[in-house]
């Protein structure tokens, strides 16, 4: 039984959004395509498909069964968990960037690079078990990879629906945005993340150098449609996950001054308190900062704002040498 009920809008003839909710407060954007291969961008966390797909695939005479391809913006649990479901409901081919792939893999992996600093570098490693087996059952069992692409790689669906793959790293290592470019539609997925997608939460950049750059690339698509991965949050705009024409230039310019502050927080923090201070001290001194330019608020099973760890973590260790 679906959290909500599934929500679908079709902004394009050939494109139809799915929003699809998921524990704690979830939510993912998925893009239906309808070439002359049936195609699914992002499939979400395990249960997504039979939750959220597969009705939004009835309401147009479809079903999971007629998927031809799965295409992964990037390969965290909360858009490539449902995989295997949409895999086995179609044998479709699932293809992501060839970074992202082991990721899919292997969910103890994807758990320890990205998550298990959540716990380890607050000293809260009694929880650690308990996030491992949540990601765990999100993240789903894998599925079989049909293609790993790269940068500047065609992916073509027929009926016109030809997307480039620009590489834009920084939220994962093979994080893409697909570029329609005869259409002028931008799917972004996570590559440029506002100010996070949780309301008082924080972007999870975790790759930061990578993470500038992939902020100039997409300001350089120039999309009329810019589709996000999640409804990701501004400094003065409302959230949404599609945003049109000047709003989308101005939500990759509001990201970009996001990242900027972040960083600027963690350098002064550390250069208030030195590189003894611990990683605890460096990010509640950076959060006190960050809290005079945007809204934060403390979760109450953690007691730190969503996704604080993540970006802080991602400046402290390249500013100290510090390995997370």
């Amino acid at each position: 039984m679906a959290y909500w009920q599934h929500t679908d809008f079709r902004f394009h003839r050939l494109v139809t959004q799915i929003g699809c909710y998921w524990g704690g407060g979830g939510h993912t954007e998925l893009y239906l395509l309808e070439g002359d291969r049936l195609g699914l961008i992002d499939t979400g966390v395990a249960a997504t498909p039979a939750e959220y797909v597969e009705p939004a695939l009835n309401a147009i005479g479809r079903s999971l069964a007629d998927v031809e391809v799965v295409i992964n913006t990037h390969g965290h649990h909360d858009h490539a968990g449902g995989n295997r479901a949409v895999h086995d409901a179609s044998g479709c081919e699932i293809w992501i960037h060839e970074a992202d792939a082991p990721i899919t893999q292997d969910p103890d992996l994807a758990f320890e690079t990205f998550f298990a600093r959540n716990q380890r570098l607050l000293g809260q490693t009694a929880k650690l078990e308990a996030a491992r087996q949540e990601h765990h059952e999100t993240a789903g069992r894998p599925a079989p990879i049909a293609r790993a692409f790269r940068d500047g790689d065609v992916l073509d669906l027929g009926r016109g629906v030809e997307l480039r793959v620009v590489h834009t790293p920084g939220h994962t290592l093979g994080c893409c945005t697909l570029a329609w470019d005869h259409e002028g539609i931008a799917f972004s997925g996570d590559s440029v993340l506002g100010r996070g997608s949780r309301e008082g939460g924080m972007p999870l950049i975790f790759y930061p150098d990578q993470y500038r750059r992939t902020i100039d690339l997409v300001r350089e698509l120039r999309p009329r449609v810019l589709c996000l991965g999640h409804h990701y949050r501004t400094l003065r705009q409302t959230n949404e996950s599609l945003r049109f024409g000047d709003l989308a230039a101005a939500f990759v310019a509001e990201s970009a001054e996001v990242q900027s502050l972040i960083e600027a927080a963690t350098e002064s923090a550390l250069r208030e308190l030195g590189r003894e201070a611990s990683f605890e001290q460096v990010a509640r001194r950076a959060l006190r900062r960050i809290e005079e330019h945007m809204p934060l608020a403390n979760e109450s099973a953690t007691g730190w704002p969503n996704g604080a760890v993540a970006p802080i973590s991602a400046y402290w260790s390249q500013m100290t040498g510090q390995a997370l």
